[in-house]
């Protein structure tokens, strides 16, 4: 099942991840509800946890992967969604995600699908009707060096319409034992409903598949109507290097680039957005 991941700097809002080390250790329990940046919540960076480095100040990148990417959501559909971080030489991660209506109330239900690395926790205080999926202590162990990633599912409202944000933050943490040098990174994304229910998004482009091979790099992808069409190479500082920007009839694409020149070996995002659904893939380039 395509994936695509939303980078954005829509909206900045942060999560709260507070990676506790005792010995070398990432607390085991998950982030703490309710300290998410979200609308009547507090921050790691405001309340002084992981606060000697700057909120998205480092050099990772914090991904939200939704099915197809979705602008609009439909009512009652359930959406597969992949939270990653990558950041260089890092072995431990943590993340919390929630997602809020228009009147910052919990919406959606969120549903585990890797229960010996994510969890379910509930909000406190104020916000005790508030839902948060964050990590356990084994998901905090990167799948690869540089990289965290967690997956899990969520089920939009059968009979709300209006915007759902989602605010999702993660910690990529030094393993030092302590808070300090921990990196905050944040991200906030909102999607828009179709008006009717029973209407599916439309997914104008599909089928990303990446290849590279002494220094050229191939793209194809489909694509189902006359549209514009964005192709980016994000690099792990957030760096955005256009490759292509130009109006599409339909069919499939095949584009070829030299990326022989200007261009520093490393993991890289390729990013291919359509009028109505964006594609994203993690490629290394060496």
């Amino acid at each position: 099942m395509s994936k695509n991941t939303i980078y954005t700097s829509i909206v900045t809002s942060a999560i709260l991840l507070i990676l506790t080390a005792a010995s070398h250790d990432i607390a085991s329990t998950g982030a703490p509800a309710s300290s998410t940046g979200a609308p009547n919540e507090e921050t790691c960076y405001t309340s002084g946890c992981h606060d000697d480095v700057g909120l998205n100040s480092g050099s990772g990148i914090l991904s939200l992967e939704i099915d197809q990417n979705p602008i609009k959501y439909v009512a009652g559909q359930t959406y597969s969604i992949t939270v990653s971080i990558t950041r260089e030489n890092i072995e431990r991660f943590g993340f919390e995600i929630l997602a809020l209506d228009d009147n910052e109330e919990n919406t959606g239900e969120f549903l585990i699908t890797d229960s010996d690395r994510t969890q379910i926790i509930s909000g406190s205080l104020t916000n005790e009707s508030r839902k948060y999926v964050t990590y356990k202590y084994a998901g905090t162990k990167a799948v690869s060096t540089g990289l965290g990633e967690w997956s899990f599912d969520w089920r939009a409202p059968e009979n709300y319409y209006g915007n759902i944000t989602f605010y999702v933050a993660g910690v990529a943490a030094n393993n030092d034992a302590t808070d300090s040098g921990d990196e905050v990174y944040t991200e906030s994304v909102t999607l828009s409903a179709y008006p009717n229910a029973i209407s599916s998004p439309k997914e104008t482009i599909s089928n990303l598949i990446l290849k590279y091979n002494n220094n050229i790099l191939e793209i194809q992808y489909n694509f189902n109507e006359p549209q514009q069409i964005s192709v980016d190479l994000i690099n792990l500082n957030g760096q955005i290097i256009n490759l292509s920007n130009q109006r599409r009839i339909d069919g499939i694409s095949n584009e070829f680039y030299d990326l022989s020149t200007n261009i520093a070996s490393g993991l890289y995002v390729v990013s291919v957005k359509g009028s109505q659904n964006l594609l994203s893939r993690k490629i290394l380039i060496n």
